[in-house]
């Protein structure tokens, strides 16, 4: 079973997104509704993949990641953003990119979001 660290401050929406993911019975979700703590929660689960939200309160999720990618435990850990916060410019270019990692825009299609994990898993 994979393990899938999600990082958003919006609790209703990664309690959703926990069940929805460990439905499928392979992936443990762990949730971290605290944006400042998304770092440390990283380096204690080690998780295989991270589902990261951008705009949270106190840090957000590009400076989450900029520690991440530092971080020799950590930065070969996939990073998939989930984010409302995706400007005209990123969506027209077509890359699905934020930072040169994937993301998905909210609301989330959950074929593309399950399609998005495992081609980030592999």
């Amino acid at each position: 079973m994979k393990k899938i660290l999600m990082i958003d401050n919006e609790k209703d929406f990664t309690k959703m997104m926990k069940n929805i993911l460990e439905e499928t019975g392979k992936y443990e979700v762990i949730e971290e509704n605290e944006a400042i703590k998304g770092y440390s929660t990283a380096l204690r689960v080690k998780p295989d993949l991270i589902l990261m939200d951008i705009i949270m309160p106190g840090i957000d999720g590009t400076e989450i990641t900029k520690k991440i990618q530092k971080d020799q435990n950590l930065n070969k850990v996939p990073i998939i953003f989930l984010t409302a916060a995706v400007t005209d410019k990123e969506i027209s270019r077509g890359t699905g990119k934020v930072g040169g990692y994937q993301f998905l825009s909210k609301p989330l299609e959950i074929k593309k979001l399950f399609k998005c994990i495992e081609d980030n898993l592999v």
